[in-house]
């Protein structure tokens, strides 16, 4: 049989151990605040932090899909140009989305 699978021959042989006593040098006590006051102060700068960081991430966020249709509008446009055959083509495609405002590939 393997050492891994063996039962543990007495008590101090199993794998759960008891840890350090509460308040010992390895597991110092917890430092909890002395009012309410204070813990509602932690909690509001918490959310305020918090929000903070969520709205720089959401930010993020739009300018990269903003950053991202723009190259994709691009890129269509320069593959519709592209195809152009000469170019009164090329100046005839270009009139044609200025005039329209806008160019929506397809």
């Amino acid at each position: 049989m393997y050492a891994k699978n063996r039962m543990p021959m007495y008590e101090g042989d199993g794998y759960i151990h008891a840890g350090p006593a509460a308040g010992s040098a390895a597991n110092p006590p917890v430092q909890r605040p002395e009012h309410a006051s204070e813990t509602r102060n932690l909690e509001q700068q918490a959310r305020r932090m918090r929000g903070e960081v969520v709205a720089e991430l959401l930010g993020n966020l739009i300018a990269w899909l903003q950053r991202k249709a723009a190259e994709s509008r691009s890129a269509a446009l320069d593959d519709y140009l592209s195809h152009s055959t000469s170019l009164a083509d090329i100046e005839r495609r270009l009139r044609e989305i200025e005039r329209n405002g806008s160019f929506l590939p397809g």
